[in-house]
């Protein structure tokens, strides 16, 4: 019971049992694994999140074995409860969990449509994030989702050692108006300005790296042919300060006679003797 696919389930692919879409060794072991019989039993839609958000890696079998991978058992199981289509589609549209939205993506390659299939796998190659990817022989190298999605869409086993569902190339239902048409470079990157621009930045800086060095003109010499503009040149002047400036007319006689008259009355009262040959000089001002 516990292996069975639900009652509820229609047929995909002209398959009245969606489990068969894996080939039977594979789910066989599947149903032999512990982690089939420890974890996948009695899971719903919505408490397979759970599994699934605990993924470590994607991958399909591995070993001498060919023990199947925890996600490989996830989509089996994803298989035998045929979800609705919106939860799937939810499954593909968050953005929290990368395991969650590939496990989602694997179960639509399976299941879908190639229209569906193609409407709701190519966003997903715009998502660069990192995952763990594990190998046949039993060992981890590093991967990311829009290269699994891609793998997905164009290898035959999907990347996972799987058989997917023929479908059609993409260029095949442009045509029938199935799909609308992309670009004529085909599928268009959300990085591809950043790059057309990192690209044009490169070459400028290649062109200016070639380009000589621009020398200073030379001064214009004499014969050479070219006017001159002579009328530009204005004469130089040299002036002289001390001419220039205004002269301060000397002091008179009187206002020296004042200021010495003034500085002897100073002097008498703090009982100093009169500036030295201040009188003399003061009758000589007197008489001119």
């Amino acid at each position: 019971m516990a292996n069975r696919t639900t009652a509820f389930a229609s047929a995909v692919h002209n398959l009245t049992d969606p489990q068969a879409l894996l080939p039977a060794p594979l789910k066989n072991r599947i149903h032999a694994a512990r982690y089939w019989k420890e974890q996948c039993f009695g899971l719903s839609a919505e408490s397979l999140i759970d599994k699934a958000v605990a993924l470590e890696c994607v991958g399909g079998t591995y070993g001498g074995a060919q023990t199947p991978s925890r996600f490989m058992c996830l989509v089996l199981k994803l298989l035998q409860l045929q979800p609705e289509h919106e939860i799937i589609v939810e499954y593909i549209k968050q953005d929290d969990f990368k395991y969650l939205r590939l496990l989602g993506a694997t179960y639509l390659r399976l299941t879908a449509a190639p229209k569906q299939i193609y409407t709701y796998l190519e966003p997903l190659l715009a998502d660069s994030r990192k995952v763990r990817i594990v190998r046949t022989d039993g060992t981890y190298e590093l991967g990311f989702v829009d290269a699994v999605v891609d793998d997905l869409l164009c290898k035959e086993d999907g990347g996972i050692g799987v058989g997917m569902p023929r479908m059609p190339k993409r260029w095949q239902l442009e045509e029938v108006d199935i799909l609308e048409k992309q670009s004529p470079v085909g599928r268009v990157s959300l990085i591809d300005e950043d790059l057309r621009e990192l690209i044009a930045e490169r070459e400028a800086d290649a062109v200016a790296a070639e380009a000589p060095a621009k020398k200073p003109a030379a001064p214009p010499q004499e014969g050479d042919g070219r006017p001159r503009l002579n009328f530009l040149k204005r004469p130089k002047t040299t002036t002289n300060a001390s001419a220039t400036a205004p002269q301060e007319p000397p002091p008179s006689a009187k206002h020296i006679m004042n200021d010495i008259a003034i500085a002897n009355e100073q002097r008498a009262k703090l009982g100093l003797a009169p500036l030295k040959g201040a009188d003399d000089w003061l009758e000589r001002a007197g008489d001119s």
